[in-house]
């Protein structure tokens, strides 16, 4: 059972690029950064960690939540690659309102500056940003923060994207672009010290969306493959040693020790 779960899971996307590629295929869709997510946490860490969530949460619930799951996804199918998606879209109104880069640039800095000063909370909460780091992957004190609290700090790297996109391509921006960019690297090396594998793809797509996606172009394939082996070994990087990175430090010693004994 757990198995045809996971396989329903992977043949969505492959379903939806059978379906949707015949109308043309743009890399930087923001629907070709879901499907990963969706494969990721849908398929790759549910095979991982099987005998952990059943003997945690029991049979019932695992399935049931890959049911749902499923449910999701053939939901973003329906709506985004058949026509009746599209034929219940333009029912429903339509906003009034104009594209302005400036107002772009207020809300991905308003959303950068949220998820800051959530980061921020966080750390305060959980006594302070040496015990915050003293553990791998950060001390979180889940017990005194909201849900709610937690989802803000993922709108760092959307407001970060939101500025890039903004301001990348435009002459009156250089600054903020460049202050963009160094928070972009800064976000992502947080990514690789906190042990967010997740958050690796999400600042690769960030700097690939900045330079093509405002254009609406095709990165080059040498480009695509660069950026794929790098995401590839700073993933492989994380999930080996992000335990030995606490402290404000990594302790390659660790390593070393666990290898003689």
């Amino acid at each position: 059972m757990f198995e045809l779960l996971l396989l329903a899971i992977a043949a969505i996307p492959v379903a939806f690029y059978c379906t949707n590629l015949r109308r043309g295929w743009w890399f930087l869709d923001p629907i070709n950064t879901f499907w990963p997510v969706y494969i990721l946490f849908g398929v790759v860490e549910p095979w991982g960690s099987r005998d952990g969530w059943i003997g945690v949460y029991g049979e019932s619930v695992v399935y049931w939540t890959l049911a749902l799951y499923i449910l999701v996804g053939v939901a973003v199918f329906v709506g985004y690659a058949l026509p009746v998606g599209r034929r219940m879209a333009r029912k429903l109104p339509i906003l009034p309102g104009s594209d302005n880069e400036s107002h772009f640039i207020l809300v991905g800095f308003g959303a950068t500056v949220a998820g800051a000063l959530a980061y921020d909370y966080v750390i305060r909460v959980s006594g302070g940003l040496e015990q915050f780091l003293s553990k791998a992957r950060t001390a979180i004190n889940y017990e005194e923060l909201s849900g709610y609290t937690l989802t803000l700090t993922t709108f760092v790297p959307l407001g970060l994207m939101i500025l890039l996109c903004s301001t990348y391509h435009h002459p009156r921006y250089v600054s903020l672009k460049r202050l963009a960019l160094i928070a972009t690297v800064a976000f992502g090396i947080w990514c690789i010290y906190s042990g967010t594998r997740s958050g690796i793809i999400n600042v690769a797509l960030i700097l690939l969306g900045s330079v093509y996606g405002a254009r609406r172009r095709n990165p080059p394939v040498l480009t695509t493959l660069v950026a794929f082996v790098a995401i590839v070994i700073l993933v492989g990087f994380i999930a080996q040693y992000r335990s030995q990175m606490y402290g404000g430090q990594f302790h390659s010693d660790e390593r070393d020790r666990k290898s003689v004994v």
